[in-house]
């Protein structure tokens, strides 16, 4: 069981425990996330061009048939093999010429062709359609040496999609592809999501914002930045994000603020067990519960997720990336099931290792790694850190993905096989 929901949400099995810990796998947080968190239910109608990447809230229906009717899938000849008259030679009269978005005047016979352009409707007694590369023209008479079999070059109405399917379902994530399947079907708008309203709360007495002065004892503010460009997609909207000091009642007072107004509160730092971690009490305070905090993960070990009445908590570590890595794992989880109500799966691929891994057992790891060619094999072979620093972000721009270490490795030879994460999907 554990395995199956983890592989569902595109990791492997290896969230193993700490020795001698009490943390949970990583498989047990997004089963507890399922079944604490549940769709919204805020719809609005969109065009097809303003539809990519919202996720669909009532299914699609095809309001007619598609072909809407019996068309030619190539420039050439409408023919009707009955009364065709045999000989090594065939000769048949051209009656009429029919583009696309125009129709017949006139059946064929076994006497006559149409010349029909790619799309036009075929007209009536049509057994195939001859490609023009294969005939002669003599004025208005066609020649050519063999019939093609019944049904050659013909689309048929409704072979592709039928009035009244569902062709998309409720939940799809529309992509392109489904779009164009949309429109085919006839519709010219979608009820779909509303998007996520979040909000964003990086603490830290030691983060100084962008353009401000810095003081020899603070930090550049990272993750504010990177979370609001990973923010960025159309289903989600960011309502509003702050920085605030390690203070419990100014963290308490923001995250209830920010909690009344949104879906999904994201905040970083404050989650673990130091003195200055007031995030979790914070939250504990102003009527939160805890849905899990802390997972056999590295990086992001003190990653929790809570549930208030109006929104989905998630606490993120404070150092960098960490906070990024944990968004992208637990962070689209729960944009998952606050849209669709299930954890998508998404894409991963096997690689080959470009040197010996080591890594201590005990949690699974997510470790930054770069493509580097393809082996002899015509497989993809990656380079990876030595080790995982979630305080450092020196190498993420250049890094194509992650690779996944199970919990109970303790170590892989050049060459072995391990599943990676791309980037690119985020």
């Amino acid at each position: 069981m554990r395995e199956q929901s983890l592989r569902q949400a595109g990791f492997c099995g290896c969230g193993h425990d700490d020795t001698g810990s009490a943390l949970m796998t990583v498989d047990e947080a997004l089963d507890m996330m399922s079944a604490a968190i549940t769709p919204i239910r805020r719809t609005e109608r969109v065009s097809l061009a303003q539809a990519v990447g919202r996720v669909l809230a009532q299914d699609v229906r095809a309001v007619a048939d598609a072909p809407p009717f019996d068309n030619s899938a190539v420039d050439g000849y409408a023919i009707c093999h009955e009364d065709i008259p045999q000989g090594d030679w065939i000769v048949l009269t051209v009656s009429e010429r029919v583009v696309a978005g125009s129709r017949p005047r006139r059946a064929v016979t076994g006497k006559t062709a149409i010349q029909v352009m790619t799309g036009a409707p075929l007209p009536a007694g049509t057994t195939a359609v001859v490609m023009q590369e294969d005939v002669t023209c003599s004025g208005n008479r066609i020649v050519l040496r063999s019939l093609p079999k019944h049904g050659s070059n013909m689309r048929q109405r409704s072979e592709d999609i039928k009035q009244g399917d569902a062709v998309l379902k409720a939940g799809t994530r529309l992509t392109a592809r489904a779009i164009a399947v949309a429109a085919a079907a006839g519709a010219q708008d979608l009820v779909v999501r509303a998007p996520l309203r979040v909000g964003l709360l990086v603490t830290g007495s030691e983060v100084t914002s962008d353009g401000n002065p810095r003081p020899d004892a603070a930090i550049w503010d990272v993750n504010s930045p990177v979370l609001m460009a990973a923010f960025s997609r159309c289903d989600l909207e960011l309502v509003q994000a702050k920085v605030v000091s390690d203070h419990a009642l100014s963290i308490q007072t923001a995250m209830s603020d920010l909690a009344a107004n949104v879906d999904l509160l994201v905040t970083t730092g404050g989650v673990s067990v130091g003195e200055e971690d007031h995030v979790k009490p914070g939250f504990e305070a102003m009527g939160g519960e805890i849905v899990f905090s802390g997972v056999a993960i590295k990086p992001g070990k003190p990653v929790t997720v809570g549930r208030t009445r109006d929104a989905v908590w998630l606490g993120l570590p404070g150092n960098p990336q960490a906070a990024y890595l944990m968004w992208h794992l637990f962070g689209n989880a729960a944009c998952d099931l606050l849209a669709i109500g299930a954890i998508r799966q998404r894409k991963r691929r096997c690689v080959v290792l470009d040197e010996d891994l080591h890594h201590k057992p005990g949690r699974c790891e997510l470790r930054l790694a770069k493509a580097s060619g393809l082996d002899g094999f015509g497989r993809e072979r990656v380079r990876f850190g030595r080790a995982t620093f979630s305080g450092r972000v020196g190498a993420m721009a250049s890094a194509d993905g992650v690779i996944v270490i199970p919990a109970e490795t303790e170590a892989l030879p050049k060459g072995a096989l391990v599943e990676m994460h791309s980037f690119d999907q985020y």
